[in-house]
């Protein structure tokens, strides 16, 4: 199982050392990814 509490975490620590747009394109990138993972694993079954 992944550990989302970790990856918040470091998306925490990211966000203090980037500035803000960089935060947000590169969350829009994984919201992006994840979902498309996701309906991806779902019409398999």
């Amino acid at each position: 199982m992944f550990d989302f509490s970790k990856l918040i975490r470091e998306i925490r620590v990211m966000a203090e050392k980037l500035s803000t747009w960089e935060v947000h394109s590169y969350l829009a990138g994984v919201c992006d990814y994840g979902s498309g993972y996701f309906i991806g694993q779902i019409r398999w079954w």
